[in-house]
């Protein structure tokens, strides 16, 4: 099943805002400089590009100019020996033309050597250019300079997190750091999913509707499972025990469902047959891991039709992007209904997207698909294709652990 880290312990205040991150550095002209860092960006529709993602200011000149810059699918690192933006371009600078992705934590390292400036990306060197000679025309020559490296303001539409950022020492390189203490993110494992319709357009169709009073009816009232993992970004479970909650939302606007006409809670849990509100009986992660037996109460017809979505979160770090992962958006019919009917669904132009994109990846020897935060653009689709797993154990102690799967 592959290594586990044990005693992991999720200290927040490794995890800077990026609009507040700010690091002093000193610039020696003669001398190498390696810094690493993990950056994690937020996907979001004000983003403009280009967009610097940290610039350097120079506290002796009081002047700034651009150090990393987004620029869609090409990332360009910049020296920090520039003086003013009209000397940044792309003859001194050094690039990545492949897709940088969002939300995603991804390690960023740079080397600052005599005649080079190389570049890092998740501890590999993915580009290298020769320092331009101009370079020298704009050093003081007085000793080192200082530089504070500072993340984009949040009014710039970009917006995420910094973790681990340090100037390397010569015994540590950029590789090392990055195989050190990777930060976390949570997510949903895919390949474990059950008892959920899901069409070709990537909304789910889900069972659901009034309680069934019946534990023996409760396969055909809409239960399903959803595995949630919490992963560091190498793709390594977490061994730690924490208490994770499930929330229905909608997809449109991230707003909470609405209770039924019976007052009933939108989203329920079950144990041992019990269906139970999930402000009850939140789950907790054991070994990295949890399964939740789910049930939704409220119809998409009875809410005009618009989709819902499962938010995953923990509630000690609530307001973590990283720490809460979305479903697929989904579709509550009831029983009598056909779940291969098919609506349109098209996102929203007028509100923020809270949540980001979905992708696969592997993890360990075998396969896992993981869903970490949002949703791509649905397309209808008449067809649609069962998730079912096999037979799985499930431990309720009538407190904490319910429906988890060890």
């Amino acid at each position: 099943m592959g290594s586990r880290i044990n005693n992991n312990v999720i200290n927040i205040k490794d995890y800077i805002l990026l609009k507040d991150f700010r690091m002093e550095i000193e610039v020696e002209k003669e001398k190498n400089l390696s810094l690493s860092f993990w950056v994690y960006l937020i996907d979001s529709d004000t983003t403009k590009f280009p967009a610097t993602i940290i610039k350097q200011v120079h506290l002796d000149i009081t002047s700034s100019a651009p150090f990393i810059v987004l620029n869609e699918k090409m990332i360009t690192l910049f020296p920090l020996l520039h003086e003013n933006k009209e000397t940044t371009n792309s003859s001194n600078s050094a690039l990545m033309e492949i897709k940088f992705p969002l939300e995603n934590w991804i390690h960023v390292g740079f080397e600052v050597l005599t005649d080079i400036l190389r570049l890092h990306i998740n501890g590999e060197i993915v580009s290298e250019q020769p320092q331009s000679s101009s370079l020298d025309k704009n050093w003081n020559s007085n000793g080192p300079r200082k530089i504070a490296l500072v993340g984009a303001c949040a009014d710039d539409g970009l917006q995420g997190y910094v973790y681990r950022a340090e100037v390397l020492p010569l015994s540590l390189s950029i590789k090392d750091h990055y195989v050190k203490d990777p930060p976390l993110w949570l997510s949903i494992d895919l390949s474990s999913t059950s008892e959920i319709d899901e069409g070709n357009d990537g909304i789910w169709n889900i069972v659901g509707g009034k309680l069934a009073r019946d534990p023996a009816k409760l396969h055909v009232a809409g239960l399903f499972s959803l595995d949630v993992v919490l992963l560091n970004a190498m793709r390594q479970a977490i061994d730690k025990e924490l208490e994770i909650f499930a929330s229905l939302i909608y997809v449109d606007n991230g707003l909470p469902v609405e209770k039924t006409s019976d007052d009933e809670d939108p989203l329920l849990t079950s144990c041992d047959g019990i269906e139970f509100s999930n402000y009850d009986r939140p789950g907790k992660l054991l070994h990295g891991r949890a399964s939740l037996k789910l049930k939704i109460s409220q119809l998409s017809s009875k809410c005009e039709n618009r989709l819902f979505c499962i938010k995953i979160e923990i509630p000690k770090f609530s307001g973590y992007h990283f720490l809460e992962a979305f479903s697929h958006p989904i579709r509550c019919i009831s029983r009598s209904r056909n779940p291969r009917t098919s609506l349109t669904w098209k996102r929203p132009t007028t509100v923020v997207e809270p949540f980001n994109k979905f992708q696969s990846f592997g993890l360990y020897n075998g396969s896992i698909e993981l869903q970490h935060n949002s949703i791509h653009e649905i397309r209808p689709s008449p067809s649609s294709k069962r998730i079912k797993t096999g037979a799985r154990k499930d431990i309720c102690d009538g407190e904490t652990k319910c429906g988890m799967l060890l």
